[in-house]
């Protein structure tokens, strides 16, 4: 089977169904994750994971999860915002800056103490 052609990063999504095809052997008792791995070209570790996933949740649990993104690229890379998208991807920003705010403080204070050191030293 292995890698499919066309595939920049190497990775290919699987549905479900093509998930259980190819661990089916293993659950049968027909070969190894690790036999499988070698045939197939995907990591062994990633068969393992799906095996662990089915045993644990069915064909549901070989679904793939949606990751979110990061929110504010949706309005960073928008031409024209709305009012209130400007208003929100301003927000974000300015979360951001606060979630921040607190490191670059701490680092602010470390340099301004560490200058004071060097002045009294002088």
């Amino acid at each position: 089977m292995g890698r499919p052609k066309g595939s920049k990063s190497g990775y290919t999504r699987r549905s479900a169904e093509e998930k259980y095809e190819l661990i089916r052997v293993v659950l049968e008792g027909d070969c190894s994750a690790k036999q499988l791995a070698k045939r197939t070209g995907i990591n062994s570790g990633t068969i393992s994971a799906w095996i662990k996933k089915y045993t644990e949740g069915g064909m549901e649990a070989l679904k793939d999860e949606r990751k979110p993104g990061s929110p504010i690229a949706r309005y960073a890379n928008t031409k024209h915002l709305t009012k209130l998208e400007q208003v929100e991807y301003e927000n974000m920003q300015l979360k951001i800056e606060n979630a921040r705010a607190p490191r670059t403080r701490r680092r602010i204070g470390q340099n301004e103490s560490l200058h004071l050191k060097r002045i009294r030293s002088d």
